[in-house]
């Protein structure tokens, strides 16, 4: 596979469908359905889905849903880093037992409320505190530097990831941009991803994303679903 590069929304929840529908639309402008989406199941345990809702039937249009955590909310912790992000990292802190139970709810959720069965997760922040081969249930993880296969603990793709939404962090939005292309200048054969957050939305920068997307296909690269780059064998 020559030139991969994964765009990922995340944080699709019920209540960011405003949001939500503003970033497919201009996705599915630019690449069609050449995306994927990570779905929460139950948003911070308040809001669920129903498959005959109009931000349900978004999902439609992406060609990869992925599972993104339980309700997507660690529990009060003493971390300081977790408190300035909002808290988004539900799984540390919590023993292999609860985060597999955490990720069997979620899988049972949107298998029982949009009759879906996505084949990978991206851990809420992207934090999992256990190996992917010691996840069941899933074919792979997508960690922030590293698309890991769940059956093969040699299996991995290395990514740069561009994204602008730091919780509570926002003097880290243009940092998280520049990380992005910083790490792609430096290693060149990796993975570039693209993820995009309901907020980046009225935070404005929806513009700076369609540009970098379109900069990549400008440059030869095409758009891929995780699941496709797992079984690409692409390192």
């Amino acid at each position: 596979m020559s030139k991969p590069f994964l765009i990922v929304v995340h944080d699709a929840a019920p209540l960011f469908e405003a949001e939500l529908a503003a970033i497919f639309e201009q996705l599915n402008q630019r690449v069609g359905p050449r995306f994927s989406c990570a779905v929460v199941p139950n948003w911070h345990d308040e809001f669920r889905w129903d498959r005959n809702s109009g931000v349900a039937s978004l999902l439609k249009h992406c060609d990869e849903l992925l599972l993104h955590g339980w309700i997507h909310r660690r529990a009060a912790s003493l971390s300081p880093v977790s408190w300035l992000a909002g808290r988004p990292d539900e799984f540390n802190g919590l023993t292999p037992a609860v985060i597999q139970q955490r990720i069997d709810w979620g899988l049972g959720e949107l298998r029982g409320a949009l009759d879906l069965q996505p084949n990978g997760m991206i851990p809420p922040a992207w934090q999992l505190p256990v190996s992917s081969p010691d996840v069941s249930g899933l074919d792979y993880v997508m960690r922030f530097r590293r698309l890991e296969s769940c059956s093969d603990a040699s299996s991995a793709v290395r990514l740069a990831t561009w994204s602008w939404d730091w919780g509570r962090l926002r003097l880290f939005e243009w940092p998280g941009d520049w990380f992005g292309s910083l790490q792609h200048w430096l290693e060149p054969s990796v993975v570039p991803c693209v993820a995009i957050h309901p907020v980046d939305v009225p935070h404005g920068w929806l513009p700076r994303i369609d540009g970098l997307v379109q900069k990549f296909l400008d440059n030869g690269f095409t758009p891929v679903t995780p699941g496709e780059l797992m079984a690409s064998g692409t390192s």
